[in-house]
């Protein structure tokens, strides 16, 4: 597997007093951004940490993180409520500079409101311009694995289920650029997928389940399903059921009936959904029905 680096920009930590904080702010805010990865120097986060608990037990404020990692989770939040997306794509059209954003929209993200915490980040700048003055944080700009992993999830039976095609990425991406675990929303649950405890845990009900990453190659013959608008493959047993059918026969899996040559499923309800075939020619199969095509998650807890 391999992952190109194809820009890089620094951020110094000066000595002296800016009148800007974006050599702080900036780095902050690329950190979470999709696609790209910032270098802290050694011993930052654990600054940022122990600035953060000197604060607290001085001042007595509240604040809603109590370390690096969870300011991280907070500020990406904080991003998709301000520009739309975490997203590079989205970064670049609002940047003012060389992986820059106006002022006002950095305080906006690294407060919530401007301001809100101008007490700590007074204090950790200080200890920061302190301790690292005349080092760096480097921002680089990465494309993604030329033959990415997938990640599947267990099902109650242990059956391995791969991720829709964008979760997948998500998790890919914050594995291999070292960012913090990742929410994701797949229907009508809210998850927390960790790729390095290798973990998935449902953040109103606080099940956990394993997740297991498994190599594919670019070649391989694989059918999908649309769910939700999203890409999602069916797993390597199904593929291989999927594969082994007779033409004109319709094979029924996971509570859908599949129509392959009309490339749709559908359940005893008559919800349908899309079928998707890549990486060689399907062969022609005969059916008998033919129906308009809708979209219905099948994900649950």
């Amino acid at each position: 597997m391999a992952s190109l680096v194809s820009e890089r920009y620094e951020w110094p930590i000066l000595d002296q007093k800016e009148g800007t904080q974006s050599n702080t702010f900036m780095p902050w805010i690329c950190s979470v951004i999709d696609e790209y990865k910032v270098t802290f120097p050694d011993g930052y986060k654990e600054l940022f940490d122990s600035t953060l608990s000197e604060y607290k037990l001085i001042t007595g404020d509240k604040l809603p993180f109590d370390n690096f990692g969870e300011f991280q989770h907070f500020l990406k939040k904080s991003v998709t409520t301000q520009i739309g997306e975490p997203t590079s794509r989205k970064f670049k059209v609002l940047q003012d500079g060389p992986y820059h954003l106006r002022g006002t929209l950095q305080e906006k993200i690294v407060g919530g409101t401007p301001h809100a915490f101008d007490g700590f980040f007074g204090m950790f700048i200080d200890n920061l311009k302190k301790r690292f003055a005349g080092q760096t944080c480097v921002v680089e700009t990465r494309r993604a694995e030329e033959r990415p992993s997938v990640w599947h999830y267990t099902d109650d039976t242990g059956k391995l289920i791969p991720y829709d095609e964008e979760t997948n990425n998500e998790i890919n991406l914050c594995l291999q650029f070292d960012q913090p675990p990742i929410f994701k929303q797949i229907g009508e649950f809210k998850y927390l997928i960790d790729p390095r405890a290798k973990t998935q845990t449902n953040v109103y009900t606080h099940t956990t389940r394993a997740i297991k990453q498994l190599e594919t190659r670019p070649s391989v013959k694989r059918w999908y399903y649309i769910n939700d608008g999203k890409k999602t493959p069916f797993s390597e047993e199904d593929n291989r059921t999927i594969k082994s059918v007779k033409s004109g026969d319709n094979p029924r899996l996971n509570g859908y009936e599949l129509y392959l040559d009309g490339l749709f499923q559908v359940n005893d309800d008559g919800d349908i959904q899309q079928l998707v075939y890549e990486g060689g020619n399907k062969k022609k199969r005969k059916t008998k029905r033919r129906r308009s095509i809708y979209n219905k998650s099948r994900h649950r807890a």
